[in-house]
């Protein structure tokens, strides 16, 4: 009865801590000393394109979103993240485009959109990398906005 009673308990695959610090710091998901605007926002939008790809699709696939996050961010210099981090940000995407899809069809720094997320996705995110909380790339709206990936090779 011990082992069923584990396997409710414990979420799927993720259980905190899935990323260091230094991998966060890679995605520019640490704020304070080195803190770098231009990853957040670059980490940020690529999961947001990612997210837009596999949400007009009828039954988004965790793998299939997985492998793109993966080379989305291997061709923007954001390689290197291990695979149980990089999926809790997976799971993270998957959560916004099956509860908050609606929410943030105008746009990821709308209200609705920020409420959405905070209220159904964030905390477990939160939970399954391991840390308090995140800088928001919203907290720069109009930049944030403005940005765009670099145009690497393959574009």
């Amino acid at each position: 009865i011990s082992l069923y009673f584990i396997i409710f308990i414990l979420p799927s695959s993720v259980l905190g801590g899935n990323c260091t610090e230094e991998e966060l710091k890679k995605m520019g998901m640490v704020e304070g000393e080195g803190f770098d605007k231009e990853k957040l926002f670059k980490s940020s939008k690529s999961m947001g394109i990612v997210g837009r790809n596999h949400g007009l699709k009828p039954k988004p696939r965790l793998e299939s979103v997985f492998e793109d996050l993966e080379k989305l961010f291997g061709k923007h210099g954001l390689g290197g993240i291990s695979k149980n981090c990089l999926t809790c940000f997976v799971q993270s995407i998957m959560c916004v485009i099956n509860k908050c899809r609606g929410a943030c069809l105008k746009g990821p720094c709308t209200d609705g959109c920020q409420k959405c997320i905070n209220t159904n996705c964030k905390p477990a995110l939160l939970e399954c990398i391991g840390v308090n909380d995140i800088p928001n790339p919203c907290k720069w709206k109009e930049d944030y906005l403005k940005y765009k990936l670099p145009e690497t090779d393959e574009d």
